[in-house]
């Protein structure tokens, strides 16, 4: 009797373990989907927004012309150079924990996110400001002031 139950006791253990391995790695695909277009897009922000302020005063005036619009790029350089990665990392796990799914599967957007937007509302405003990510430009066309994607 108690050789019957060995085996089919490993067996169990074996599925119990197979079964939390699989669950591991789906979590962590969901979480790598979820985190990797935000995490990307706030370093973009930082790249941006880091390389336009250690530029010198007269070039950074040249490239963005309007002054409300060089303090908006200053001020958001400010509001992310403050925040840590774990500060940041830490905000996206409270985002993920209070987001709301609207219709149409789409959710609130995130702290880390809305700088991102903001970021993108600033280089409609700068023509000679181009910013490239890994599948799209985020452009002006010069007929519409409205960011193209190519």
């Amino acid at each position: 009797m108690a050789k019957k139950k060995k085996p089919i006791l490993c067996g169990y253990r074996d599925g119990l373990i197979a079964g939390k391995e699989a669950s591991a790695q789906q979590g962590f695909n969901i979480g790598f989907q979820e985190s990797v277009l935000i995490g990307f897009n706030f370093g973009l922000v930082r790249g941006v927004t880091g390389a336009l302020e250690c530029l010198p005063s007269e070039l950074r005036e040249k490239i963005i012309e309007s002054p409300e619009t060089r303090n908006k790029f200053h001020q958001l350089y400010e509001s992310v150079n403050k925040l840590s990665t774990t500060d940041a990392l830490k905000a996206f796990g409270d985002d993920l924990s209070k987001r709301e799914v609207k219709p149409g599967g789409q959710t609130d957007c995130s702290v880390l996110y809305g700088c991102y937007r903001q970021l993108q509302s600033l280089i409609v405003e700068c023509p000679a400001v181009e910013v490239q990510s890994w599948d799209k430009t985020i452009g002006v066309s010069s007929s519409d002031k409205e960011p193209s994607r190519e």
